[in-house]
């Protein structure tokens, strides 16, 4: 068995400051269990070169039938394993590395998801101010072609975002009346996989909403300021 760590694929800001609430999720899974890994960083424009180049397994396919990667992706030189996608990820690290065991969400438990999904738009335009050079200038352009609009027209100043930032804290509170304990939102005692989720997604809103939005939110009030408290 190799001694050698775990590379974690991540994708690459302005200062390398993780921020994809995907990634995040996996990468609190590895630090909870202690697993030894270091981070490879690679932009939105060298994704698709730097993940096949390491043997990664594609996720999907382009709207061209093209293979399409994505983050998290991991190498475990200990198995030989070559993995993507955050469920097979996060199986394969409870499986691999059982202690300290985590449960993981059923294929159809998907609470963070539903509830905060729909306020994407609060960050989505947002995250162009973490890129800079050729990753930026893909970023505005990948997202041209996939939304039909420039960054400037998703979510803009005035009603429409003050009613989206209303929705996304009502989404968080009900979602925060959930939860069944403390310390870990759905854990309670022991953290699930899905607190990782959930404090990923919320990580990936701090850093790269649009400006004014985190602040807007209050999040030192909501659930008693457990949630704030956890970031």
């Amino acid at each position: 068995m190799s001694s050698s760590p775990i590379v974690f694929f991540d994708l690459g800001s302005k200062d390398n400051v993780p921020f994809s609430w995907r990634t995040w999720s996996i990468r609190l899974l590895l630090n909870y269990k202690r697993v030894r890994y270091h981070t490879t960083f690679a932009g939105f424009s060298a994704l698709q070169q730097v993940l096949p180049a390491a043997g990664i397994p594609p996720t999907g396919t382009s709207d061209t039938g093209a293979p399409m990667y994505t983050v998290p992706a991991l190498i475990d030189p200990s198995t030989g394993t070559k993995i993507a996608e955050t469920r097979e990820v996060a199986a394969y690290l409870e499986k691999t590395y059982p202690t300290p065991a985590i449960a993981l969400p059923a294929a159809d438990e998907q609470p963070v998801h539903d509830a905060l999904t729909p306020f994407r738009k609060l960050v989505v335009p947002g995250i162009v101010n973490l890129l800079e050079g050729e990753d930026e200038r893909f970023y505005i352009d990948s997202r041209r072609k996939l939304l039909g609009k420039e960054l400037s027209e998703i979510c803009p100043p005035g009603a429409a975002r003050d009613d989206a930032i209303a929705g996304l804290r009502a989404a968080l509170e009900q979602l925060a009346s959930t939860f069944p304990g403390s310390p870990w939102f759905f854990g309670g005692s022991k953290p699930v996989f899905l607190d990782f989720q959930l404090i990923g997604w919320l990580l990936w809103l701090k850093l790269g909403a649009l400006p004014g939005v985190w602040d807007a939110l209050r999040m030192e009030e909501l659930a008693g300021g457990e949630i704030h408290g956890a970031l």
